[in-house]
Protein backbone atom coordinates (compact mmCIF):
# COMPACT_ATOMS: atom_id res chain seq x y z
CA UNK A 1 0.00 0.00 0.00
CA UNK A 2 1.36 3.37 -0.90
CA UNK A 3 2.45 5.20 2.25
CA UNK A 4 1.54 8.73 1.22
CA UNK A 5 -0.09 10.73 -1.53
CA UNK A 6 1.72 13.48 -3.38
CA UNK A 7 0.10 16.29 -1.41
CA UNK A 8 2.22 15.47 1.63
CA UNK A 9 5.42 15.15 -0.34
CA UNK A 10 4.81 18.52 -1.93
CA UNK A 11 4.80 20.24 1.44
CA UNK A 12 1.04 20.34 2.01
CA UNK A 13 -0.91 19.03 4.96
CA UNK A 14 0.15 15.52 5.94
CA UNK A 15 -3.04 15.01 7.91
CA UNK A 16 -5.61 16.77 5.77
CA UNK A 17 -6.08 16.00 2.09
CA UNK A 18 -3.30 13.40 1.85
CA UNK A 19 -4.23 11.17 4.78
CA UNK A 20 -7.98 11.59 4.45
CA UNK A 21 -8.00 10.40 0.87
CA UNK A 22 -5.56 7.58 1.40
CA UNK A 23 -7.79 5.78 3.88
CA UNK A 24 -10.58 4.83 1.47
CA UNK A 25 -8.26 2.85 -0.79
CA UNK A 26 -7.84 -0.50 1.00
CA UNK A 27 -11.43 -1.74 0.73
CA UNK A 28 -11.71 -0.69 -2.89
CA UNK A 29 -8.43 -2.40 -3.65
CA UNK A 30 -9.60 -5.61 -2.01
CA UNK A 31 -12.82 -5.64 -3.97
CA UNK A 32 -11.14 -4.90 -7.29
CA UNK A 33 -7.63 -6.31 -7.38
CA UNK A 34 -6.98 -6.16 -11.15
CA UNK A 35 -8.09 -3.41 -13.49
CA UNK A 36 -8.82 -4.01 -17.17
CA UNK A 37 -11.73 -4.57 -19.53
CA UNK A 38 -13.56 -7.87 -19.32
CA UNK A 39 -13.25 -8.49 -23.08
CA UNK A 40 -9.49 -7.92 -23.19
CA UNK A 41 -6.61 -10.16 -22.07
CA UNK A 42 -4.90 -9.33 -18.77
CA UNK A 43 -2.17 -6.68 -19.10
CA UNK A 44 1.47 -7.73 -19.05
CA UNK A 45 1.84 -6.40 -15.51
CA UNK A 46 -1.15 -8.32 -14.14
CA UNK A 47 -0.50 -10.41 -11.00
CA UNK A 48 1.53 -13.55 -11.66
CA UNK A 49 0.71 -16.53 -9.45
CA UNK A 50 3.30 -19.28 -8.97
CA UNK A 51 2.50 -22.41 -6.98
CA UNK A 52 5.37 -23.13 -4.56
CA UNK A 53 3.95 -26.26 -2.88
CA UNK A 54 0.64 -28.10 -3.57
CA UNK A 55 0.00 -29.08 0.04
CA UNK A 56 -1.43 -32.33 1.38
CA UNK A 57 -4.09 -34.49 -0.27
CA UNK A 58 -6.95 -34.25 -0.91
CA UNK A 59 -6.27 -31.50 -3.48
CA UNK A 60 -8.94 -29.28 -5.06
CA UNK A 61 -9.11 -26.13 -7.17
CA UNK A 62 -10.15 -23.10 -5.11
CA UNK A 63 -12.82 -21.15 -6.99
CA UNK A 64 -15.34 -18.48 -5.97
CA UNK A 65 -19.02 -18.98 -6.73
CA UNK A 66 -21.95 -16.57 -6.49
CA UNK A 67 -25.58 -16.21 -7.52
CA UNK A 68 -27.25 -13.26 -9.19
CA UNK A 69 -28.86 -11.02 -6.60
CA UNK A 70 -26.47 -12.11 -3.84
CA UNK A 71 -25.66 -9.26 -1.44
CA UNK A 72 -22.91 -8.74 1.09
CA UNK A 73 -21.09 -6.08 3.04
CA UNK A 74 -17.56 -5.72 4.34
CA UNK A 75 -16.89 -3.53 7.35
CA UNK A 76 -13.40 -2.16 7.78
CA UNK A 77 -11.34 -0.33 10.37
CA UNK A 78 -7.97 1.24 9.61
CA UNK A 79 -5.45 2.45 12.18
CA UNK A 80 -2.27 4.29 11.20
CA UNK A 81 0.65 6.14 12.76
CA UNK A 82 3.38 8.07 10.99
CA UNK A 83 6.85 9.43 11.74
CA UNK A 84 8.65 11.90 9.47
CA UNK A 85 11.92 13.78 9.20
CA UNK A 86 12.87 16.79 7.06
CA UNK A 87 16.57 17.58 6.78
CA UNK A 88 18.11 17.05 10.20
CA UNK A 89 14.82 17.71 11.98
CA UNK A 90 12.72 14.79 13.23
CA UNK A 91 9.07 15.81 13.23
CA UNK A 92 6.80 14.63 16.07
CA UNK A 93 5.06 11.31 15.45
CA UNK A 94 1.53 11.84 14.17
CA UNK A 95 -1.43 9.86 15.46
CA UNK A 96 -4.01 9.50 12.71
CA UNK A 97 -7.70 9.04 13.58
CA UNK A 98 -9.18 5.59 13.08
CA UNK A 99 -11.40 5.28 10.04
CA UNK A 100 -14.32 2.87 9.82
CA UNK A 101 -16.69 2.21 6.96
CA UNK A 102 -18.67 -0.45 5.15
CA UNK A 103 -18.50 -1.52 1.54
CA UNK A 104 -21.67 -3.15 0.29
CA UNK A 105 -21.93 -5.21 -2.89
CA UNK A 106 -24.59 -6.92 -4.98
CA UNK A 107 -23.96 -9.54 -7.68
CA UNK A 108 -25.71 -8.47 -10.88
CA UNK A 109 -24.53 -11.17 -13.32
CA UNK A 110 -22.81 -14.58 -13.32
CA UNK A 111 -21.83 -15.91 -16.76
CA UNK A 112 -21.32 -19.57 -17.74
CA UNK A 113 -17.52 -19.16 -17.66
CA UNK A 114 -17.72 -18.22 -13.99
CA UNK A 115 -17.10 -14.47 -14.28
CA UNK A 116 -19.02 -12.53 -11.62
CA UNK A 117 -20.19 -8.93 -12.05
CA UNK A 118 -21.11 -6.92 -8.97
CA UNK A 119 -21.77 -3.32 -7.97
CA UNK A 120 -20.33 -1.84 -4.78
CA UNK A 121 -20.89 1.30 -2.70
CA UNK A 122 -19.24 2.96 0.30
CA UNK A 123 -21.46 2.95 3.40
CA UNK A 124 -21.40 5.09 6.55
CA UNK A 125 -17.79 6.31 6.60
CA UNK A 126 -16.74 7.71 9.97
CA UNK A 127 -13.61 8.95 11.71
CA UNK A 128 -13.04 8.42 15.42
CA UNK A 129 -10.57 10.15 17.70
CA UNK A 130 -8.00 8.40 19.87
CA UNK A 131 -4.96 9.05 22.08
CA UNK A 132 -2.70 11.73 20.68
CA UNK A 133 -5.04 12.85 17.87
CA UNK A 134 -5.29 16.61 17.60
CA UNK A 135 -8.62 18.36 17.01
CA UNK A 136 -7.26 19.97 13.82
CA UNK A 137 -6.30 16.58 12.37
CA UNK A 138 -9.65 15.06 13.36
CA UNK A 139 -11.69 17.84 11.74
CA UNK A 140 -9.60 17.73 8.55
CA UNK A 141 -10.12 13.99 8.28
CA UNK A 142 -13.86 14.27 8.88
CA UNK A 143 -14.16 16.89 6.14
CA UNK A 144 -12.41 14.68 3.60
CA UNK A 145 -14.30 11.53 4.60
CA UNK A 146 -17.59 13.28 3.92
CA UNK A 147 -16.49 13.76 0.31
CA UNK A 148 -16.32 9.98 -0.02
CA UNK A 149 -19.95 9.46 0.92
CA UNK A 150 -21.81 8.09 -2.08
CA UNK A 151 -18.73 6.55 -3.69
CA UNK A 152 -19.76 3.59 -5.84
CA UNK A 153 -18.61 1.46 -8.73
CA UNK A 154 -18.61 -2.01 -10.27
CA UNK A 155 -16.24 -4.87 -11.01
CA UNK A 156 -16.11 -8.17 -12.88
CA UNK A 157 -14.01 -10.96 -11.32
CA UNK A 158 -13.26 -14.47 -12.48
CA UNK A 159 -13.61 -17.50 -10.23
CA UNK A 160 -9.96 -17.31 -9.10
CA UNK A 161 -10.39 -13.76 -7.79
CA UNK A 162 -8.78 -11.86 -10.68
CA UNK A 163 -10.76 -8.78 -11.71
CA UNK A 164 -11.44 -8.47 -15.43
CA UNK A 165 -13.02 -5.03 -15.26
CA UNK A 166 -13.42 -2.34 -12.60
CA UNK A 167 -14.52 1.26 -12.35
CA UNK A 168 -15.39 3.89 -9.74
CA UNK A 169 -18.14 6.48 -10.24
CA UNK A 170 -17.44 10.05 -9.17
CA UNK A 171 -19.61 11.28 -6.27
CA UNK A 172 -21.80 14.23 -7.16
CA UNK A 173 -19.95 17.53 -6.76
CA UNK A 174 -16.50 15.93 -6.47
CA UNK A 175 -13.71 18.53 -6.60
CA UNK A 176 -10.81 18.26 -9.10
CA UNK A 177 -8.37 16.82 -6.54
CA UNK A 178 -10.82 14.10 -5.52
CA UNK A 179 -11.40 13.31 -9.19
CA UNK A 180 -7.67 12.85 -9.57
CA UNK A 181 -7.68 10.42 -6.63
CA UNK A 182 -10.41 8.31 -8.24
CA UNK A 183 -8.53 8.29 -11.54
CA UNK A 184 -5.60 6.87 -9.58
CA UNK A 185 -7.87 4.24 -8.02
CA UNK A 186 -8.81 2.95 -11.46
CA UNK A 187 -5.14 2.23 -12.09
CA UNK A 188 -4.38 0.83 -8.63
CA UNK A 189 -7.02 -1.82 -8.01
CA UNK A 190 -4.45 -4.63 -8.34
CA UNK A 191 -2.45 -3.73 -5.27
CA UNK A 192 -3.94 -6.10 -2.71
CA UNK A 193 -4.65 -8.88 -5.18
CA UNK A 194 -4.52 -12.37 -3.67
CA UNK A 195 -5.86 -14.65 -6.41
CA UNK A 196 -5.99 -18.42 -6.03
CA UNK A 197 -3.57 -20.55 -8.10
CA UNK A 198 -4.75 -22.36 -11.22
CA UNK A 199 -3.65 -25.74 -9.84
CA UNK A 200 -5.51 -27.87 -7.26
CA UNK A 201 -4.20 -27.38 -3.70
CA UNK A 202 -4.58 -28.79 -0.22
CA UNK A 203 -3.82 -27.73 3.35
CA UNK A 204 -0.21 -26.58 3.56
CA UNK A 205 -0.14 -25.28 -0.01
CA UNK A 206 1.92 -22.15 -0.70
CA UNK A 207 1.81 -19.81 -3.66
CA UNK A 208 3.50 -16.54 -4.58
CA UNK A 209 1.75 -13.57 -6.19
CA UNK A 210 4.01 -10.95 -7.78
CA UNK A 211 3.07 -7.74 -9.53
CA UNK A 212 4.41 -4.33 -10.44
CA UNK A 213 2.43 -1.35 -9.16
CA UNK A 214 2.51 2.20 -10.51
CA UNK A 215 0.65 4.65 -8.27
CA UNK A 216 1.02 8.36 -7.47
CA UNK A 217 4.17 8.59 -9.57
CA UNK A 218 5.98 5.66 -7.89
CA UNK A 219 6.64 2.25 -9.43
CA UNK A 220 7.28 -0.62 -7.02
CA UNK A 221 7.32 -4.42 -6.98
CA UNK A 222 5.13 -6.39 -4.59
CA UNK A 223 5.46 -10.05 -3.56
CA UNK A 224 2.79 -11.81 -1.48
CA UNK A 225 3.23 -15.39 -0.24
CA UNK A 226 0.01 -17.14 0.79
CA UNK A 227 -0.25 -20.38 2.76
CA UNK A 228 -3.46 -22.40 3.03
CA UNK A 229 -3.58 -23.24 6.73
CA UNK A 230 -7.04 -24.86 6.81
CA UNK A 231 -9.77 -25.94 4.39
CA UNK A 232 -13.12 -27.51 5.22
CA UNK A 233 -15.92 -27.51 2.69
CA UNK A 234 -16.16 -23.99 1.21
CA UNK A 235 -14.33 -22.31 4.12
CA UNK A 236 -10.63 -21.91 4.71
CA UNK A 237 -7.88 -19.77 6.17
CA UNK A 238 -4.80 -18.18 4.63
CA UNK A 239 -1.65 -16.83 6.21
CA UNK A 240 -0.06 -14.05 4.13
CA UNK A 241 3.31 -12.31 4.15
CA UNK A 242 3.85 -9.20 2.03
CA UNK A 243 6.91 -7.31 0.83
CA UNK A 244 7.19 -4.22 -1.38
CA UNK A 245 10.26 -2.52 -2.80
CA UNK A 246 10.82 0.50 -5.02
CA UNK A 247 14.08 1.24 -6.82
CA UNK A 248 15.53 4.81 -6.83
CA UNK A 249 13.45 7.02 -9.13
CA UNK A 250 12.23 10.54 -9.77
CA UNK A 251 8.69 11.17 -8.55
CA UNK A 252 6.52 14.02 -9.75
CA UNK A 253 2.75 14.41 -9.38
CA UNK A 254 0.27 17.05 -10.44
CA UNK A 255 -0.20 18.07 -6.79
CA UNK A 256 3.41 19.19 -6.35
CA UNK A 257 4.22 22.89 -6.77
CA UNK A 258 5.87 23.88 -10.09
CA UNK A 259 9.58 23.11 -10.14
CA UNK A 260 9.27 20.55 -7.32
CA UNK A 261 9.83 16.81 -7.44
CA UNK A 262 10.99 14.01 -5.18
CA UNK A 263 14.10 11.90 -5.69
CA UNK A 264 13.15 8.58 -4.13
CA UNK A 265 16.15 6.73 -2.69
CA UNK A 266 14.33 3.73 -1.26
CA UNK A 267 10.89 2.51 -0.26
CA UNK A 268 10.35 -0.83 1.47
CA UNK A 269 7.31 -2.37 3.14
CA UNK A 270 6.84 -5.60 5.04
CA UNK A 271 3.65 -7.04 6.44
CA UNK A 272 1.81 -10.15 7.49
CA UNK A 273 -1.74 -11.17 8.21
CA UNK A 274 -4.43 -13.82 8.14
CA UNK A 275 -7.62 -14.19 6.13
CA UNK A 276 -10.64 -16.41 6.72
CA UNK A 277 -12.55 -16.94 3.46
CA UNK A 278 -15.75 -18.55 2.22
CA UNK A 279 -15.80 -19.41 -1.50
CA UNK A 280 -19.50 -18.46 -1.62
CA UNK A 281 -18.69 -14.91 -0.45
CA UNK A 282 -16.77 -12.26 -2.42
CA UNK A 283 -15.22 -10.54 0.61
CA UNK A 284 -13.23 -12.03 3.50
CA UNK A 285 -15.18 -13.52 6.41
CA UNK A 286 -12.50 -11.91 8.58
CA UNK A 287 -9.04 -10.57 7.78
CA UNK A 288 -6.31 -8.54 9.37
CA UNK A 289 -3.02 -7.28 7.98
CA UNK A 290 -0.26 -5.27 9.61
CA UNK A 291 2.12 -3.29 7.41
CA UNK A 292 5.28 -1.32 8.14
CA UNK A 293 6.71 1.04 5.49
CA UNK A 294 9.91 3.09 5.37
CA UNK A 295 10.85 5.68 2.79
CA UNK A 296 13.95 7.79 2.17
CA UNK A 297 14.01 10.56 -0.40
CA UNK A 298 15.16 14.06 -1.28
CA UNK A 299 12.63 16.83 -1.87
CA UNK A 300 13.95 18.85 -4.83
CA UNK A 301 12.79 22.48 -4.93
CA UNK A 302 14.60 24.33 -7.71
CA UNK A 303 18.32 23.84 -7.12
CA UNK A 304 17.88 22.85 -3.48
CA UNK A 305 17.28 19.31 -2.25
CA UNK A 306 16.13 18.58 1.27
CA UNK A 307 16.47 15.02 2.68
CA UNK A 308 13.30 13.52 4.03
CA UNK A 309 12.24 10.21 5.55
CA UNK A 310 9.05 8.55 6.65
CA UNK A 311 7.97 5.51 8.66
CA UNK A 312 4.39 4.33 8.69
CA UNK A 313 2.61 1.61 10.66
CA UNK A 314 -0.82 0.38 9.60
CA UNK A 315 -3.27 -2.20 10.91
CA UNK A 316 -6.31 -3.02 8.78
CA UNK A 317 -9.16 -5.26 9.95
CA UNK A 318 -12.04 -6.47 7.77
CA UNK A 319 -15.20 -8.46 8.47
CA UNK A 320 -17.58 -9.66 5.75
CA UNK A 321 -21.08 -11.06 5.81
Amino acid sequence: MMPLRGEGWGGGSMTGIGSGRLLVLPALLLLAPVAGRADQPAPADAPRVKLLAPGRAPLRALRYSAKEGQKGVMTMSLNMSMEMSLGSQALPAQAIPEMRYGLGYQVTKVDPQGDIRYEFSLQDPEVTSGPGVSLMVLEAMKSNVEKMRGLRGHAVINSRGLVREADVVMPEGADPQFRQLLDGMRQSFRQLAAPFPEEPVGVGAKWETTLRISQNGITLDQVAVSELTSLEGESGRLGVTLTQKAEPQKVQTANMPPGTHMNLSSLTSTGDGETAFDLRQLVPVKAQIKLHSEMKAGLQMGQDEQPMGMKMHMTMTMTGK
